[in-house]
This record gives structure tokens, sequence and C-alpha cells, in this order.
């Protein structure tokens, strides 16, 4: 996984990245050879448009399975 800056969607970011990365969960991605295009922007820039529809997850869930 590598990060490439990116062109922000507007002034309002300070910094914005792209990364391609497995989706879907283990067992529906297993070899994660299924990716897509994530975005991300700084945290600062997140929120700071302080609107009800500006929402953002600040974390990624984690399935947990059987260990090995």
């Amino acid at each position: 996984m590598a990060f490439q800056p990116t062109r922000a969607p507007s002034e309002d970011f300070w910094m914005a990245f792209t990364a391609s990365l497995p989706v879907g969960s283990h067992h529906d991605n297993p070899e994660g050879h299924i990716n897509e295009t994530i975005h991300f922007c700084d945290y600062a820039s997140a929120t700071n448009l302080w609107q009800p529809t500006n929402a953002c997850r600040v974390w990624f869930p984690i399935e947990l399975g059987p260990a090995d």
C-alpha cells in the first residue's frame, strides 16, 4: 500500500491522498485481490465544514476471526 498525493476536492482541505486497498471482509476477499481506491485527507480538514452532513470515519473496523 502506498499513499499518493492527489488534488483536494476544494481549498478547504490541507492535504489529500489516495491509496489502493483491499475491500470487503476477509470472507469476501480472502486473498486481498479486490482493491478499490480510497480517498484520505488530513484530520483537521476532515470535518472543518461544521455541517451535519459533513461526517467522517476516524478508524477502520477490523474483522476478528479465528486464529490460524
